[in-house]
């Protein structure tokens, strides 16, 4: 008769299912684990990623101000610029910039410039003579100071009038402009050291500061009428003159 097979104990079974479950568990534990460090590593790399986009966007704020801040010191310390006719009209001409008193002018290269501390004051002597003489006999002049908040344009050519050498003989005056501001124009003649001139004088107020311009000349020094010698010169300098904003 032949042996039965021998089937496993209840304690076996037991023990097998336990292990089986323990191996699960085990597995899901590892599973869980895992799961745990990718979510980790990702918050880590996502908030790297939101800070470098955060310090992106705060060197572009930076780079946007600091282009403003350019632009906005371009404009309040701009240069003289020439149009292809100006270029051609002041060639070889030399310019004069002065960007603490706001003020800007093209002159000859053969005339001398001479400059004074304080209140501005610029002066151009004319081109020496053949010799190689410098005369000031014919000279363009420049003067800026400050005024008291209210002061007119009137108020002051009235007091600039009365000041010694002030006055001469007035042949005209008029009304006019130095680019876009308000001026008054005035040419006049006097003698001096026996000697007769004339003089053309302009002023303007801007920006709480009084701006004069002049060009005196000897009309007649050892014969010479240096005034209407030089006369289209001084106008090109008037012309070139700018007062910006």
């Amino acid at each position: 008769m032949a042996d039965k097979p021998v089937g496993e104990t209840p304690v076996k079974k037991v023990e097998r299912k336990r292990n089986i479950w323990m191996a699960l568990a085990i597995a899901a534990g590892v599973i869980v684990f895992f799961m745990v460090i990718v979510g980790l590593v990702a918050v880590r790399l996502n908030s790297k990623s939101t800070d470098q986009s955060q310090t992106a966007t705060t060197t572009t704020k930076k780079s946007t101000t600091t282009t403003d801040d350019t632009n906005i010191n371009q404009k309040s310390t701009p240069s003289i610029t020439q149009s292809a006719e100006d270029a051609e009209k002041y060639k070889g001409w030399q310019t004069y910039e002065n960007q603490s008193w706001r003020v800007f002018v093209r002159f000859p290269a053969g005339w001398t410039k001479t400059e004074t501390s304080g209140s501005l004051n610029v002066v151009f002597l004319g081109p020496p003579t053949a010799g190689g003489v410098i005369l000031n006999e014919c000279v363009f002049g420049i003067f800026v100071k400050e005024v008291p908040a209210g002061t007119t344009l009137d108020s002051y050519v009235h007091t600039a009038q009365t000041q010694p050498m002030g006055g001469g003989t007035v042949a005209e005056q008029m009304e006019t402009s130095v680019g876009e501001s308000p001026a008054v124009k005035i040419m006049d003649t006097y003698s001096d050291v026996g000697a007769p001139w004339k003089r053309l004088r302009i002023w303007t107020i801007k920006n709480g500061r009084a701006y004069t311009f002049s060009y005196t000349a000897s009309i007649n020094y050892g014969g010479t009428d240096y005034y209407t010698l030089h006369s289209a010169t001084a106008d090109m300098i008037l012309a070139s003159v700018i007062i910006p904003d």
